[in-house]
């Protein structure tokens, strides 16, 4: 007797001497799953009715699917905001949701998209054994699975288009939302939705305080609440580590926080919780994935007096060019573009800003950088009070002219960056007042005369005229001083008409 096989043979064989019977079963497919993997809804969520309207929007679009990438600050909410939408239009999404932290990924050491790809896989009752090795076979078994399905996918915390990508459905009836603090560009040129997740307004900051603190205690130091809300710049991360404190303390008052987070030096230091430094530790996370010349930029502008800047002002601090560098810290979140060439930090960010910069560069560069934005300013204000036309000055301008050229073709332009950089100026003047730095400082007070002569901004006129009287008197100069004294009592005669 022969035990062969021949021919080809697909599957298991079993060969054996002799078989008295056999039976043969199919094993039953495994069940149709549909995953639910969202987290639970974020408790005390509050107003984001801007953001929640523009990812409805999604489910408009006829093309799919659709994308959108949920981008802001670090702790600003853009995951509450991502996850509130996802339950309230989850049933619409009737084959499943599924959900990944990359930002969790990334603490446990890795962020394998191939990994992430196998759960999504598995979530759909794919046996093991039927899961490609490599990464483009699992995303290609992915777009076939998901081909007809209707689902909602939520990918927190990316770092990069490239690792959300292949997590994406083919399906027209599925929806993508992508949370990051990076903009994502590559995704928006693809087509993605842009949704900016914005800090919180002071009346939805007390209503988020309230939700932990209670009504009665709110009520009883309402002004000291919304005074919390604006030390916290209404990010949520932030007022939700102060929240905490006081929860934790029920005998401390609100104003005893306030007083501790009214010191700009130490206030991060306040913000923390079980001994940890919550939101800095935040902000480290950001810029820890900036290029040096970029964190360089992000230090250095952390410490220049004033709301904002210009790229002027970035240039100034390098010098030399910022525009890519500028870029960075815009895709980062770090900074945001208020129009063409205006951009501002937030407040906190800006204390981690200056904070960082006292760690690293030395004082001698700190203020090498801020005397260069001073001898910026003075330029650029020289040529907006020189558009305005000939009148008596006793600052000689024609070598730093020269090197400025005519940024204003008319006085109305002139004027108009004059106002728009008002508060700029005057935090800087106070700074230069500060360092005795006498000569830009009665110059810059001279320059600015157009502005508040025209504008009638007037406690700024009078006290920059007073920085340049001392100013004047530290240099020993009569004239100069005699004209700060004109110029403040002008100030004085037209305030009494």
């Amino acid at each position: 007797m022969r035990n062969e096989v021949s021919g080809q043979v697909s599957g298991g064989v079993v060969q054996a001497r002799d078989i008295g019977s056999v039976t043969i079963g199919a094993t039953p497919p495994p069940p149709v799953r549909i995953p639910r993997q969202l987290p639970g809804a974020p408790p005390g969520f509050v107003n984001r009715t801007t953001e929640l309207a523009l990812l409805d929007r999604l489910l408009l679009l006829e093309e799919g699917p659709a994308i959108a990438v949920v981008s802001g600050l670090k702790g600003v909410g853009k995951s509450a905001v991502s996850r509130r939408w996802a339950h309230q239009v989850h049933e619409r999404f009737s084959d499943g949701q599924l959900y990944a932290d990359f930002g969790a990924l990334r603490h446990r050491g890795g962020t394998e998209v191939s990994d992430v790809l196998g759960g999504f896989l598995r979530a759909f009752g794919v046996h093991e054994e039927w899961i490609p090795a490599e990464l483009p076979e699992r995303a290609a078994m992915f777009r076939s699975m998901t081909a007809d399905l209707r689902l909602l996918v939520l990918l927190d915390d990316a770092e990069h288009a490239a690792e959300v990508t292949p997590l994406f459905p083919a399906s027209a009836a599925s929806a993508v939302v992508v949370t990051s603090h990076h903009q994502l560009g590559e995704l928006l040129v693809a087509g993605a939705r842009p949704v900016r997740v914005a800090p919180l307004q002071d009346e939805e900051g007390v209503r988020l305080l309230s939700g932990m603190l209670g009504e009665d205690r709110v009520a009883a130091e309402r002004e000291r609440v919304g005074e919390l809300v604006r030390l916290c710049g209404g990010l949520p991360i932030a007022l939700r580590v102060a929240g905490a404190r006081l929860v934790q303390r029920p005998t401390w008052t609100v104003d005893r926080l306030v007083g501790e987070l009214r010191d700009a030096e130490r206030r991060l230091d306040h913000l923390m919780t079980e001994g940890r430094a919550i939101v800095e530790a935040v902000f480290d996370s950001a810029y820890a994935g900036l290029p040096e010349q970029a964190a360089r930029l992000y230090r250095l502008l952390g410490t220049l007096p004033g709301p904002g800047f210009s790229a002027g002002v970035a240039r100034a601090v390098l010098e030399s060019e910022p525009d890519h560098l500028l870029d960075l810290l815009l895709d980062a979140s770090l900074v945001e573009e208020l129009d063409g060439d205006t951009y501002r930090f937030h407040d906190l960010v800006r204390l981690h800003a200056a904070r960082c910069a006292r760690r690293v560069d030395p004082p001698e560069a700190r203020e090498a950088a801020l005397r260069r934005v001073a001898e910026w300013y003075l330029g650029q204000v020289a040529a907006a009070d020189a558009a305005m036309g000939p009148r008596l000055r006793l600052a000689d301008h024609r070598e730093r002219l020269s090197a400025v050229g005519l940024p204003f073709a008319t006085p109305g332009a002139a004027l108009d960056w004059l106002e728009k950089e008002r508060a700029n100026m005057l935090a800087l003047l106070r700074a230069a007042a500060a360092r005795e730095w006498d000569e830009l400082v009665w110059q810059l007070a001279e320059a600015l005369w157009p502005l508040y002569h025209e504008r009638k901004h007037y406690a700024d006129w009078i006290e920059t005229n007073r920085l340049g009287v001392a100013a004047a008197l530290r240099v020993g100069d009569r004239a100069v001083e005699a004209r700060m004294r004109n110029q403040v009592a002008r100030a004085h005669l037209e305030l009494v008409l």
